[in-house]
């Protein structure tokens, strides 16, 4: 281990103690602080892992660097994690921490009925299961694709997190384990390991900031099922690939393999070696900043924000936009352009949130961009955790999915979130004429016990 190395994870243990420090004990029911705390897992606990014997010769990302250059490209991204964190402390605490207005609660979640959301989660999890939907195997270009397959590609997770969460805060403590079992089963059924985990969290972060947390008891039950699903996945891949996730298999056909998966899983996926190779290998996030810095310091100028405007182009709607996705990848990218400019090699980088802007803006100006970039994520939200309305919980959930995608980069982030410009403003009339649609009041919620 480098002192370079050392210094890196020092700053990024500091910015984890300010964050709890300035937010208090419910810190992590705060998107920012778990973004964060998924940052270190790739930047820090993932560089921990390449220390074991066997991983750094296994990783062919970092063929081309040693251990310093990937050292040095860590320490730099730390120092974005702490700018960031100290641009969001300023805007969320400058006049303390913003007290949630709660006296609406119960209307804000009566639109989010559970019967109402399955029913439009409905056709998007068809398109999953057929292969058309949310799966990595395809591009999501709205030319070639159907209205309902686009939708399924881009908002499957995070209807089925705001559905599983509309049913837990319907029916209370006893729904949890069973409720999230069959998230997780399904969302396994995808094939996606990491969005497991995400939805999850999503789940949990917003039943705390409904004041809802579930016991201790449960989350340990479901951490289980998660990882157990996580290992049938891998064990289904290895033996037949990932076509059965792929393709129109059906719901029956994966849940299947995932199910007959479980009593292999041990004997059958990696030794425990392998497996902590291949997580250091699948968690590497620091050999992209090694590249970059590599070629800043051999005098290779930074790409310069005209980039981020190309790139934060494809945020854009294509009906407002309808040639943005003719162009080159290296247009539509961030993420290809830069492999292409600063000549790294052609594989499946994960730049992460901190690591896409260094080589767009340079060593000089990252530290800036990053602090203004927190600062904007802490107005956010700050409005988010000013009032529980429906508009601000749909904002809420797609922040937090957003965020938690740290591997996918903040152009992802900021793909998400514009869906909180039409869902917000559904949300907020559908909160008005709820009491006019329906004969009912608004149903409370069982009161959840929350964890000691």
């Amino acid at each position: 281990m480098t002192l370079t190395l050392v210094l890196a994870l020092a700053l990024q243990a500091l910015t984890i103690y300010l964050l709890r420090r300035f937010l208090g004990r419910n810190w992590l029911t705060h998107p920012f602080a778990l973004m964060l705390l998924a940052a270190t897992v790739y930047h820090g606990f993932g560089e921990l892992l390449m220390l074991t014997p066997g991983a750094l010769a296994a990783n062919p990302y970092r063929m081309m660097l040693t251990p310093d250059e990937v050292h040095r490209g860590a320490l730099v991204i730390s120092g974005g994690m702490l700018a960031t964190t100290a641009g969001y402390l300023w805007a969320v605490r400058r006049r303390g921490l913003v007290t949630t207005d709660r006296s609406q609660e119960g209307a804000a979640m009566a639109p989010l009925d559970w019967r109402i959301l399955v029913l439009c989660l409905i056709p998007l999890a068809a398109a999953t299961y057929s292969g058309e939907g949310f799966t990595t195997a395809e591009v999501l270009d709205s030319r070639n694709q159907s209205s309902i397959q686009v939708l399924a590609m881009s908002l499957f997770v995070m209807l089925m997190t705001l559905t599983t969460f509309s049913v837990i805060w319907r029916f209370g403590s006893r729904s949890f384990v069973p409720v999230m079992a069959a998230n997780v089963l399904l969302l396994a059924a995808a094939g996606q390991r990491l969005e497991i985990a995400v939805s999850a969290i999503t789940v949990w972060a917003m039943l705390g900031f409904m004041r809802r947390l579930p016991r201790t008891r449960d989350l340990i039950i479901l951490v289980v099922i998660g990882a157990a699903c996580a290992f049938a996945i891998t064990s289904v891949r290895s033996a037949q690939g990932r076509e059965i996730f792929n393709t129109d298999s059906g719901l029956e056909s994966r849940v299947s393999a995932i199910v007959n998966a479980f009593g292999s899983t041990a004997a059958d996926t990696v030794s425990g070696g392998d497996l902590i190779t291949q997580t250091a290998v699948r968690l590497d996030s620091n050999e992209w900043a090694g590249h970059v810095v590599l070629a800043l310091s051999q005098g290779t100028e930074p790409m310069g924000l005209t980039a981020v405007v190309r790139s934060m182009s494809q945020a854009v709607p294509s009906f407002l936009n309808p040639s943005k996705n003719s162009g080159d990848v290296t247009d539509r990218s961030s993420e290809a352009a830069q492999i292409w400019y600063y000549g790294m090699p052609d594989n499946d980088h994960l730049p992460g949130h901190f690591g896409l802007w260094l080589g767009l803006t340079g060593i000089a100006l990252y530290f800036p961009v990053m602090g203004f970039f927190g600062y904007l994520y802490g107005r956010l939200e700050r409005w988010i955790f000013a009032r529980v309305s429906t508009a601000r919980l749909l904002t809420l959930i797609l922040l937090l999915i957003g965020s938690l995608f740290v591997e996918r980069g903040i152009p992802s982030l900021i793909i998400m979130l514009r869906y909180a410009i039409p869902l917000g403003i559904l949300g907020f009339v559908a909160q008005r004429l709820w009491p006019r649609l329906s004969n009912t009041p608004a149903v409370p919620s069982h009161r959840l016990t929350s964890s000691s």
